[in-house]
Order: C-alpha cells, then structure tokens, then sequence
C-alpha cells in the first residue's frame, strides 16, 4: 500500500513514482485495448505492410524526381547545345586556317551532343520518367489503402480515447494527491469565499485550462492562461543619398550615403502561463517568495560560492532590520544552504516560517535544487497567506490538457509508445511543480474537509467558462478585422435549465500600416527625413454568445450515442456545436436555446442506453 504522506519527494519519485507511472499507463493502455476488442496482431501485419510499401514509395519518387532532372537536362541541354552550335556557324565565315578547323569542330560536337541529349530525352528518360511515375503514383495509392485499412483494424481503439485518462492514471500512481475530472462549483466557491480566488476579470489574460484537485482536502488549481502584454518594438528604415562634389581640378566625384533610422512602437505580445496554485491554512499569516538561482551548470563549489556570499549579504541584512526594530523582521536560520538557495529573505512571519520549513522540509528543498537529474531548481514559489503559487520553467513546456485526438493513430505499437510517453511526460512536470509543496510536511499534515454547497446563479464556474470559450473554434469569436491573436473573456447572462448562457467578448488589434520620418544629417551637410515603416495597433471588441452544457457522458460513449442517432439530429437541428471535456458548446449567432431545447436534450442522454450519469444538481460539473 502506498504512503499517505510523501516525506522526500525525489528519492520517492526516483524509488517508485517514475517506474509506477510508467507501469500504470502501460495498464491503462493494455486495459483500453481490451475493451476496444481490435485484433493486435493483424494491426502490426497491417502496419509492417504499410510500412514496406511507404519505404517502397519514397523509394520510387526518389528515383523518379531523380529522372525527372535528368530528363529535364537532356531536353534543355540539348536544345542549347544545338542552338549554340548554330550560333558558331555565323562565326566560320570570318574565320580561317586553324581556327576555322576548330570552331567546325566545336560545331560537329555540340550538334552531336545536342541531338544525343534530344534522342535521349525521346527515347530513354521521358518514357522512362513516366514509367517511374505511374508506378509512383500506384504505390501511393497502395500506401494510402493500407494505411486506411491500418486504421479501420485500430479504430475501435481510438474511439475509447478520453479526456480524463490522465487524471485516472495519475490517482493511481499517488496516493495522497486526488485530481478532479471537472472543477466543480462547490470547490470553486470555497475558495473563491475562504480564500478570495476568483476568475480575473484582467482583459490581458484569458484562462484556457485549469484542472482540479486537493491534497488532503486542500485545494489545487493547475492553470494555464493565454496573456497579451504591450512591448516596444523596433522598426528600422533607410534612405539612400547621393551627391557630387567637384575637386579643384572641377572633376566629378559622386558619394553616396545610406541613412538609417530605427524606432520603437507598441505592440501585442502574446504567450501562455501555466501555474499551480495550492490553497492550504498552514502558515495563512504567512507571505514570501522566491525565484530560481541554482543553474544546472553550477558545481558543488559554485552552490558553495554563491552560499557564502549571499550569507554575508543576508546577515547584515538581518542584523539591520533587528536595530531598526522592524516588525517581523528577518532572522536568519542555521541552514545557510537552504538559506540561500531558497532564498526567501522577503518572509514577513518568522514563527510561521520555522513552522513550514522544518529541518526535512529544509533538506528537501535543498535535494530538489540542487538535482541535476530532472529539472532542478526552475521553479518560483509565491506565498501569500493561504495561497501558494508554483510556476515552473520545465511546466511551460508541456501541455496538461491532453485530448482523444493527441493519442489516435494508425498503429497499435506506435499508439502505446505515444500514451505512456504524453502521460508520463504530464506526471513527470506536474508531480515537480507539487514537489516543493510535498516538502513541507505540514502541507500534507493538515486535512480540510470544510467543503459546503452553496447557492450561485450559474450551472457551471466561470472560471470553467472561459476555459470553454478557449475550447472553441477562435475563429467565431475574433473581429473580422484582426490581424492578431485574441484574449476571451466571459461574462455568465443566464440559466436556461441545465445550460449557462455566456456572453464573450473578443480582445484583439488591427494592424494599420503607418510612416514615421526621422530626421538625421548626411555627410553632405543637409538634413533627410528617413522614412521607417511601423504598425499601428488599434484595439477591437468583438461580443458574442454562447451557450454550455454538461452531458454527463464520456466522450467515446457521446460519440457512440449521437453517431447517426436520426432523434440527436432532430433536437440539434443545423445548430453548429463543439464537444470539450463532457461539454456541449453552442455558438448562438443564428440559433436560439431556451429550456425546451435543453429539457430535451437532457431526457436524450438519461434515457440512453449507456452509463449516463447526467448531472441533475446544478452546483456541480462533474
């Protein structure tokens, strides 16, 4: 039985997580292929004959464009090394003796060459090219059958893809970590009511994901947000200036000169951020932060070096605020190793902090740090009061928000090696974003089992809302006139049942072409106007609505439902929607939906005959 209480988070993740991670995903994978029922060994039959055939095409259309040179080069070299002998025989009649023997020479040869590389070209690689390329094009058409046959042999396979494999495998593999397979309301209200944390309303950030879970009860939110910050950037033009000057002799004498100017304009400048956000009581009086400073490249005496000099600089430090009486005033601790390479020194509650970071705590995050196995010291770590915020270089990196299409493919062996790999590598980075959260016992010490439902005017979070807004085509809620990506922000309008009506409104920029003229001075005395070409980004909004609604189906059993299902169509109609992580999405451009609609819908998935467990209570998602 797995520990309930992680004590060393990277001798634990060296001794058992990453061979457990490993083993649990080759389960899961081998378990989803049974249910599937495909014939393993007919697909790898399959395969190797595609493969065969797909080294037999790029064989072929090697050799043929190979040919297609050659004949290229017989045709036009022969036609110029006619047309060229041509030429020389103009020259023979006022030519003599030697020279003209010579040049009938050259002659003869380039007529012969030319007329061998014509003859070539008609009898050897144009019929040859086209041979090459018929059977090319056969073995294409071979390949592309295969290959669809391949599929058709693994299709039940991937049908049984879904959202929430991830999250399985990794409550599984840790024991004491629970992951949500939705962000449910009632723990969005608890920390949004104990802890202040809400979706934010900045227009600069929009949330594209966000997984759910608790440590002991105590919440966490994985999120990723897309932002958009302005930053200065810089546009360069040239003028070119010419002159002349005239020596005392009056010769001419031409200069030129090329002007440069560069400029600096605002400009969107878009990228993601992926966070772990832990909410926990103990040390809630408590705030601090600290950044990486441990390169990988740094040898046991760099870690030694830096050590000792930041002990100076953090001692005179502490000796000042204790003259100057300051409240809460920093103390050094023993540990000048942990110390340092925590680094922490802006902490405004000592007590708290000597109860979080005992001496194993310590120790942890030194061994962390300090790690040149895996990712080392590339982690931030913000506290504020209850809520602490990880953010990790090696995080930005992966994505978490893994979906069906991530893992289909053609062939079964290549289908295992591509599931264990994205699960592995997403428990690999988010199991170290926790991992300086797991070395602090106190974290995982302190249960909380406060949850309480309470009373909210939507179906469903908004910070789930706006993650399903991202879940969209981007192509529905951007301006017409954009010419850059797009911040959504959502906005709850009303319930209609079961459903949550949104309205979204798109931030985006028009690009506008404009010209700056800068002045400068040339060599010649006078003063250009170099012009310098920039764009100008004018801000747009663009509001739309949407409507969201929970299935309570799977993906592969909602799919399997409505799959030539003639009374789904009957109730949807030509209404376009989108399919996320148990969701139906629906544009409203043209279409309306009202509770008839969504009574309908909800009677259509609780009297199916799958395993529905469609959610009745409207304060949960999951």
């Amino acid at each position: 039985m797995k520990a309930k209480q992680i004590l060393d988070p990277l001798d634990k993740y060296n001794e058992t997580f990453s061979k457990t991670i490993i083993k649990n995903s080759n389960d899961y994978f081998e378990d989803l292929v049974k249910k599937s029922g495909i014939d393993v060994e007919k697909n790898k039959h399959l395969v190797a004959e595609y493969d065969e055939l797909l080294k037999q095409y790029h064989e072929a259309s090697s050799k043929g464009s190979n040919t297609d040179l050659l004949k290229k080069l017989c045709l036009f070299g022969g036609i110029a090394l006619i047309a060229l002998g041509i030429i020389l025989c103009f020259f023979c009649g006022g030519t003599s003796g030697g020279a003209l023997a010579g040049l009938i020479v050259f002659i003869i040869l380039f007529f012969l060459l030319g007329i061998g590389g014509l003859l070539g070209y008609f009898l050897y690689f144009k019929q040859l090219s086209e041979l090459l390329n018929r059977k090319t094009e056969e073995l294409k058409n071979k390949k592309d059958e295969k290959l669809e046959e391949c599929y058709e042999s693994i299709d039940a396979l991937n049908e049984h893809f879904d959202y929430d494999m991830p999250q399985e495998i990794f409550n599984k593999t840790l024991d004491i970590i629970n992951f949500d397979k939705n962000f449910d309301l009632q723990k969005y209200l608890y920390v949004k009511d104990k802890y202040n944390y809400q979706k934010s309303d900045n227009v600069d950030e929009s949330l594209i994901y966000v997984m759910s879970g608790d440590i002991q009860g105590n919440p966490f939110l994985v999120e990723k947000y897309l932002e958009k910050e302005m930053v200065n950037v810089p546009y360069s033009g040239e003028l070119v200036v010419k002159w002349t000057t005239y020596d005392s002799d009056n010769h001419a004498h031409n200069h030129k000169e090329k002007l440069t100017a560069t400029i600096y304009k605002p400009a969107p400048n878009y990228y993601g951020v992926t966070q772990l956000r832990y909410f926990n009581d103990a040390g809630n009086q408590l705030s601090f932060s600290r950044k990486p400073v441990v390169d990988k490249n740094w040898s046991e005496k760099d870690i030694e070096s830096y050590v000792k000099k930041y002990t100076k600089q953090a001692q005179k430090i502490a000796k000042k605020e204790l003259k100057d009486g300051s409240i809460n005033s920093y103390t050094h601790m023993n540990n000048d190793t942990f110390e340092a390479l925590f680094g922490a020194i802006n902490r405004d509650n000592e007590h708290e902090f000597r109860l979080l970071f005992t001496p194993l705590a310590q120790n942890n995050i030194v061994k962390l740090v300090k790690d040149k196995k895996f990712f080392g010291d590339d982690f931030s770590f913000d506290k504020s009061k209850g809520i602490n915020t990880i953010i990790s270089e090696h995080s930005q990196k992966v994505n978490y928000d893994l979906c069906p299409n991530d893992f289909k493919t053609y062939s079964y062996q290549i289908a295992k090696e591509n599931f264990v790999n994205l699960i592995s590598k997403a428990f690999d980075s988010i199991y170290f974003d926790f991992a300086p959260l797991l070395s602090i016992p106190l974290y995982q010490q302190l249960k909380n089992k406060d949850f309480v439902n309470g009373e909210f005017p939507s179906n469903y979070n908004p910070m789930v809302h706006e993650c399903l807004a991202n879940a969209m085509d981007p192509s529905y809620f951007i301006h017409k006139e954009a010419t850059t990506s797009q911040i959504l922000k959502t906005r709850f309008v009303s319930k209609d049942n079961l459903a949550d009506r949104l309205e979204v409104d798109s931030y985006s920029f028009k690009g506008v072409e404009r010209v700056e003229y800068v002045t400068k001075r040339c060599s010649d005395g006078n003063y250009y106007d170099v012009p310098v070409h920039w764009i100008e980004y004018l801000p747009l909004v663009n509001k739309k609505t949407i409507e969201v609604k929970n299935m309570g189906h799977t993906y592969p059993d909602f799919c399997s439902l409505v799959s030539n299902n003639k009374h789904f169509d009957e109730i949807i109609g030509d209404r376009n929607y989108f399919i996320y992580r148990g969701f139906l999405l629906f544009p409203l451009d043209n279409y309306s939906y009202d509770e008839n609609l969504d009574n309908k819908l909800t009677e259509f998935f609780k009297n199916s005959n799958l395993n529905s467990n469609i959610n009745t209570n409207i304060n949960k998602t999951n």
